[in-house]
């Protein structure tokens, strides 16, 4: 259950990015690439199966599911990386400048949003 809730939610961090970003390049008289649009409806196809394998108590088919979802959001999140330096701070690059300023808090001991305990 807890690898479904990570990538659930990671799923859902990376359709706002893909969000922002299509709204960046919408702007800018652009649109997504061929293939994050196909990682897109690929992801929404990913997240049916997942549920209907749950649902079926097909815990292997819907582990498998998850991992392809994986697969997808690394493509995502690397297009998203590209585009906001958001890639870096989903993957837990500690270089990324999202992981840094959630660090510096730490180091601070002010409280932050970001930490793990957040979410």
């Amino acid at each position: 259950m807890t690898h479904y809730v990570l990538v659930m939610t990671r799923a859902a961090k990376d359709r706002s990015g893909l969000g922002q970003a299509q709204r960046k390049l919408t702007l800018a008289g652009a649109s997504l690439p061929d293939d994050i649009r196909a990682a897109q409806d690929r992801l929404i196809s990913q997240q049916r199966a997942v549920g209907v394998a749950m649902g079926a108590r097909d815990n292997a088919a819907a582990e498998q599911d998850l991992r392809a979802m994986e697969d997808t959001l690394a493509a995502i999140e690397k297009f998203i990386g590209k585009q906001t330096g958001y890639g870096a701070y989903a993957r837990g690059d500690p270089s990324s400048r999202f992981n840094q300023s959630e660090q510096a808090g730490e180091r601070s001991g002010r409280p932050n949003n970001l930490s793990p305990g957040a979410f």
